[in-house]
């Protein structure tokens, strides 16, 4: 009898021993160990197996290898899954999981598919496994809905599907390669408070949209992200790319990533990207891409809230049309807005279809040649801005020809300095130069100031022939909370008043015997003087 009991004390040890070891083997709640489960049927592969300091994680998975202890499925293609609902978690043998990532060719068998949702449980599609996305190719897939908690769209992820309509959830920091190329998308959506850091090469080639805002935050855009096969297809009309971006990756070859988006009627771009060539063979860059749109009637130009706020010098130059302006006459309305710091040298030399500018408070220089816009009739400086200084013939028109048409000049009491040059040849009829210190040589040279011209107190400088060449124009003095003051030999230039024409006997010569000759260093302008002394 006690033989007996041995024996069967044995016998269960042994029996339990090959039980233990076959669980073992094949443990329910081991890394990569894979299971079917949810509704419908789904493959998950662990990923982080249930411990005393983990919560469980597996992500979906394919159906193209058999597993043990079950086979997996193998194919998705049923009616079953056209419109699935992924479980933010799963149960398997008594562990629960929380669903964290679908696989790069998780359903690629899934033929059938026409809607999915994603819930925020997962973080990350992934990259795309033998040129195969999660999603790609599935002609049938025609809706998704992704949740708040998704971080990672992976290569290729929606490529070739029949989505019209995405909403990227504020999670979201990276759209990878190819993740929704050849992809109709005709509306695309950032939730407000997007993370999104990189949009990469191709992420949304040959979409479908009209209206493109990306959002504030985002840093990078891969070549031809958002560009299109060819310019017949082009129905992008908006377009607003956040002061945020730092990086647009781009090729002379590849052009932009708008490459062929030749429709474009609305465009915002931040001033550090307001630039059409580089060099004099690279005209194939952003703004370019941007400016060349026949189109175009409405381009704002914004600032960095980092201080990347200068427009560059010849932003928009076609170099390899022999320096042509890139903007075209359907260009109605240029905005600058807060946060430009600085118009560099010929950054629009000719602008054929502006009329008005406002410049912003933030401005502090505009360069050399900035604005030679035929059609320009009126700027405006915004009061109380900073001293701005305008450099040599910002807004002239040198060449004589009656192309322009600047009119009227408000300058708010915002401009210091008025460069060389800076509105000769242009119809200015009057000018209020208040908070101006410096007029240099030519500043309104055969401009047709007329009537009072008032020099302020705050008058410092004015050089050599700054307004050579004016007709009936009569010099008054300001008077400054009570103040008088005189320019004397010191500030006036050599000749700064020379040649002037139908002056009417303003300084006391009828016979305007000094026209000719020029007034020179005079030692007193005072108010309502009838000569110079």
């Amino acid at each position: 009898m006690q033989m007996k009991r041995r024996f069967n004390f044995l016998w269960t040890a042994l029996l339990l021993f090959a039980a233990t070891g076959s669980v073992w083997a094949d443990a329910p709640n081991e890394w990569d160990y894979k299971f079917i489960g949810g509704t419908p049927f789904l493959n998950y592969q662990i990923i982080q197996p249930v411990d005393a300091t983990h919560a469980g994680e597996v992500k979906v998975i394919g159906g193209t290898t058999a597993t043990p202890p079950v086979s997996l499925i193998t194919d998705y293609g049923t009616a079953d899954y056209e419109n699935v609902v992924i479980p933010s978690t799963v149960t398997n043998n008594g562990y629960i999981y929380k669903v964290t990532a679908i696989a790069g060719d998780a359903f690629q068998t899934a033929t059938n598919l026409v809607s999915v949702e994603i819930p925020g449980s997962v973080k990350e599609i992934e990259n795309w496994i033998a040129y195969k996305g999660a999603f790609s190719g599935l002609s049938s897939l025609k809706a998704v809905k992704f949740n708040e908690g998704l971080e990672g769209i992976g290569e290729a992820a929606f490529w070739n599907t029949s989505l019209t309509d995405v909403t990227i959830p504020a999670s979201v920091t990276e759209i990878a390669i190819s993740a929704f190329s050849g992809v109709p998308i005709k509306t695309l959506t950032f939730v407000q408070g997007s993370k999104l850091k990189t949009i990469n090469t191709f992420a949304f080639y040959a979409a479908s949209l009209t209206n493109l805002v990306l959002p504030e935050g985002l840093d990078s855009i891969g070549e031809k992200a958002f560009a299109v096969t060819a310019v017949g297809n082009a129905t992008l009309r908006t377009l607003v790319i956040p002061t945020s971006v730092k990086r647009l990756n781009q090729t002379a070859a590849n052009a932009s990533f708008l490459n062929n988006t030749a429709k474009l009627v609305d465009v915002t771009v931040p001033a550090r990207w307001a630039s059409s060539a580089s060099t004099a063979t690279n005209n194939k860059t952003f703004a370019f891409a941007v400016s060349s749109n026949e189109t175009l009637r409405n381009l704002t130009i914004t600032g960095a809230n980092t201080g990347a706020g200068s427009i560059p010098s010849g932003a928009f130059w076609d170099y390899a049309s022999g320096y042509a302006s890139t903007l075209p006459a359907t260009l109605k309305t240029l905005t600058i807005k807060e946060g430009v710091t600085e118009i560099r040298d010929s950054a629009f030399k000719s602008l054929p279809g502006i009329t008005d500018i406002t410049f912003p408070a933030s401005l502090v220089k505009v360069g050399g040649n900035a604005f030679i816009i035929s059609s320009l009739e009126n700027i405006t400086f915004t009061k109380g801005a900073k001293q701005v200084d305008l450099g040599w013939g910002a807004f002239n028109n040198s060449d004589g020809t009656p192309a322009s048409k600047l009119k009227t000049v408000n300058l708010n009491g915002a401009v210091e300095k008025i460069g060389r040059e800076a509105f000769s040849y242009t119809l200015i009829e009057s000018i209020d130069l208040t908070g101006v210190k410096e007029v240099k040589s030519g500043a309104f040279n055969r401009s047709n100031l007329q009537g009072v011209l008032t020099i302020p107190a705050s008058m410092t400088n004015i050089s050599g022939a700054a307004f050579r060449s004016l007709k009936g124009v009569v010099f008054d003095y300001v008077i400054i909370e009570g103040q008088q003051t005189a320019i004397d030999t010191s500030v006036m230039g050599s000749s700064a008043f020379n040649r002037f024409r139908e002056t009417l006997g303003t300084f006391g010569d009828p016979g305007n015997n000094w026209g000719k000759s020029g007034i020179g260093k005079s030692r007193w302008l005072r108010q309502g003087s009838s000569s110079i002394s």
